[in-house]
């Protein structure tokens, strides 16, 4: 266990001599807005593995070092979320080279959304005991068995990365190019406050002017969640939200009528929610966000929609490709009822190894509509 700023230097400088180093991170995420960071744990190798105590030690910036470096491979199992806070600890901002167990696994012949228990148990023949998932990472001291836990999360990373390779023949350049797309620094930053009411449970029900509201109320509370560092729930509920566009009140007693909020949350909160709504309700119209139109025929839509669907799938046993890599739902539908031209710039599935994969004239036969890619 590292426990002082002078061995987290010393285990830095030796990360700084491989070329791939695994990373995992351990955390509490209840009654925060941020996870508060319990554990790091780092692998040189299968059998070179540390880990760091982030209660212990309070400058982890040396860290962002690796997180940076172009010439060392970070390997991680679903890695937004561990970056995330590893930058939010490290103070990293732009993570290079990343190398996702789960993303590339779905170029290996298994889900790309497997978990890392069954990854290690079908890649290499590991069987992890999952006993200490639901422990609380910062007390001290860690027990020997939640320390062993946290090691087997990282010693076998890097033994996975190399079988992953081995077994993406068919699509290693395919594979190559998404974990590119990882070194991308907006994934590991704070979304943009104003885009989060689109996170929003219900919000396709409201008309243009709720959607304005809550477009408002819903970066405040992003805003006030972050700096009072608690989850966003605890400052406003999703349903609350929603009641409040709908509801529009325009001033204190008006809210207070509405009995989303009580006692102390009524008093910090009130004047700033309604300041939100009345910002909300001054949005001219044609800057309000528009609500999601249903498609004009229900019936060819779902049917392109199956028939994209049935193409993926029967060129995924032929690539070995998962075919949830290729696009969601959303983008299929999008792809199958094209209200603005089929473009590699607006759809994902129009660029990169996704335009090899699924081939402009099979597309233009599928969705009917002349692709420009």
């Amino acid at each position: 266990m590292i426990q002082t700023q002078e061995e987290l230097l010393a285990v830095v400088e030796r990360a700084k001599q491989v070329d791939a180093v695994g990373f995992d991170t351990e955390f509490v995420w209840e009654r925060t807005f941020y996870p508060q960071l319990g554990l790091i744990q780092i692998a040189m190798s299968t059998d070179d593995c540390v880990l760091i105590d982030p209660v212990a030690i309070k400058d982890l910036s040396p860290l962002a070092e690796i997180i940076e470096d172009p010439n060392i491979v970070k390997i991680l199992h679903d890695c937004q979320q561990d970056l995330f806070i590893l930058c939010l600890a490290s103070g990293a901002t732009s993570p290079k080279n990343i190398f996702d167990t789960r993303t590339a696994a779905g170029f290996a012949g298994l889900a790309s959304t497997i978990s890392l228990q069954n990854l290690l148990k079908d890649m290499i023949g590991i069987e992890l005991a999952k006993t200490e998932s639901r422990t609380n990472w910062l007390q001290r001291p860690l027990s020997d068995k939640q320390l062993e836990y946290a090691l087997d999360d990282v010693k076998y990373l890097h033994e996975v990365r190399e079988k992953t390779i081995e077994k993406a023949t068919k699509s290693i350049k395919w594979m190559e190019e998404e974990l590119g797309e990882l070194d991308n620094p907006n994934l590991y930053t704070n979304k943009d406050p104003y885009q989060q009411y689109k996170r929003v449970k219900g919000y396709g029900y409201l008309n243009y002017r709720g959607l304005a509201i809550l477009r408002e109320v819903t970066a405040w509370r992003e805003g006030t969640a972050i700096a009072e560092d608690k989850p966003r729930k605890h400052i406003l509920t999703d349903e609350a939200l929603i009641a409040l566009c709908q509801e529009g009140p325009e001033s204190e007693k008006e809210l207070a009528a509405t009995k989303l909020l009580f006692g102390k949350k009524l008093y910090s909160y009130g004047k700033d929610i309604i300041a939100a709504v009345a910002k909300g309700n001054d949005v001219p119209k044609n800057d309000c966000p528009q609500p999601p139109q249903p498609p004009e025929n229900r019936n060819t839509i779902r049917k392109r929609v199956q028939d994209i669907k049935k193409f993926i799938t029967s060129n995924s046993e032929r690539y070995k490709v998962d075919p949830a890599l290729i696009g969601t739902r959303a983008e299929l539908e999008a792809m199958a009822e094209p209200k603005l031209p089929l473009t590699g710039e607006r759809h994902r599935m129009l660029r990169g190894w996704r335009k090899e994969f699924m081939g402009k004239a099979q597309l233009q036969n599928l969705t009917g509509t002349t692709i420009t890619m």
